[in-house]
């Protein structure tokens, strides 16, 4: 599985709700940083704007070199009045034993 794989199968499982599934192409560190505050901002973006619809989802830029990589993802979002609103997300990855990426974190911009 490519990173962009990972990419996005690990959206679309969330989107969907299925959290389990997500979590399965996780491998926080959370020296990077804080999964508690990842998923604190996505409600919070949520909620702020009331977002209703994912639009798009774009990876802008990716970059891996020995089993570590890192990608630029901007999601755009509508909100209820028709609003287009657009997050970037900074993703990090690392390959694990079994040779498959893993999102080692993510921070909202």
């Amino acid at each position: 599985m490519t990173i962009e794989d990972t990419i996005y199968q690990y959206y679309e499982a969330m989107l969907q709700g299925q959290m389990e599934k997500s979590q399965e192409l996780l491998d926080w560190d959370n020296k990077e940083a804080s999964l508690i505050d990842y998923y604190a901002n996505i409600r919070k973006l949520h909620k702020e704007y009331h977002l209703v619809s994912l639009e798009d989802l774009e990876i802008m830029t990716l970059f891996e070199k020995d089993g570590i990589g890192n990608a630029d993802v901007k999601m755009t979002y509508l909100d209820k009045n028709g609003i287009e609103r657009i997050e970037i997300n900074k993703v990090n990855f690392r390959v694990d034993s079994k040779d498959t990426w893993k999102i080692t974190s993510i921070k909202i911009e």
